[in-house]
């Protein structure tokens, strides 16, 4: 019995020290792959400074640096687009009101070209503290929008149009000073928007049947915006308007359609040469 008892202690013994074997090499293997992983982390760790440099260098590469910066212009742009399609509808109601006349054909029409032009105008900007002006940019449009169509229907620029617009407007470029600091930039608005009325009113009393009041009150209005901007866009942007018309004056000549003295509206003129010349001037 005594052999017996010992030969069974020998033999759970043995299976203890197998099972205490086996169990310091799952332990030494686990704390193995645990240095491992922590070796690979800390590679990673050092290389994490060259990986964001490179991202930032090269924006085609998804880096966090590039989304940073690529989101918020394409969320700008859709924001955009998505005002350019409401104030085309709007449009299109305003002019109804104004001169009768409405077509859903016209209105789908003008709400995509003002979509077009606001995502346009968000990609111009973006990316810069002039975003801020944005929301003007958008408001002159929509209101450009109606005043073409008024004018190359009426030849008129309704005063309830224009004239209100002056004090929305510089309600926006005071806001877009107050979020960018820059008061420099509303100064040179009231000069540019005072310099460009007086040209077009001087023009007006030499030559009356060549402009239109209607056309000096807008004029103020183009030129504070485009001040806003930068001072040589009202420069631009009148000299893009004179070349449009004379273009489409003799055109018009050609074409038999009228004569030097045939009355041609120059408001979408002024407003498609303000446009332009945001959209492309350096």
């Amino acid at each position: 019995m005594l052999v017996r008892d010992q030969n069974r202690r020998r033999a759970l013994q043995r299976i203890l020290d197998r099972e205490r074997t086996r169990i310091d090499h799952q332990r030494l293997t686990v704390l193995g792959r645990a240095d491992t992983c922590v070796g690979e982390l800390r590679d990673v760790h050092t290389a994490l400074p060259s990986i964001t440099r490179l991202a930032s260098l090269h924006p085609g590469i998804p880096g966090r640096a590039a989304l940073g910066t690529v989101r918020p212009m394409q969320v700008l742009i859709l924001i955009s687009a998505g005002v350019g399609l409401l104030s085309g509808l709007a449009a299109t109601i305003a002019v109804d009101r104004l001169i009768g006349v409405l077509s859903w054909r016209y209105a789908m029409l003008t709400a995509i070209v003002l979509a077009a032009l606001d995502a346009a105008l968000a990609a111009r900007l973006s990316g810069h503290q002039s975003n801020w002006v944005l929301p003007a940019l958008c408001y002159l449009v929509a209101v450009g929008a109606v005043l073409t169509i008024i004018d190359a229907r009426t030849h008129r620029l309704p005063n309830v149009v224009v004239l209100p617009s002056y004090a929305v407007i510089a309600a926006l470029l005071s806001i877009a000073s107050s979020g960018t600091g820059d008061w420099t930039a509303l100064a040179r608005a009231a000069i540019g928007g005072g310099a460009l009325f007086s040209a077009y009113l001087l023009l007006a009393l030499i030559y009356p049947p060549g402009m239109g009041f209607g056309d000096v009150k807008l004029a103020g209005l183009l030129g504070a915006v485009l001040a806003y901007l930068s001072g040589p866009l009202v420069v631009i942007a009148t000299l893009l308007a004179f070349a449009g018309g004379g273009v489409a004056g003799i055109a018009v000549i050609v074409s038999g359609r009228g004569s030097a003295k045939s009355a041609l509206p120059f408001g979408p003129f002024m407003i498609a040469g303000s446009l332009i010349a945001i959209l492309l001037a350096p």
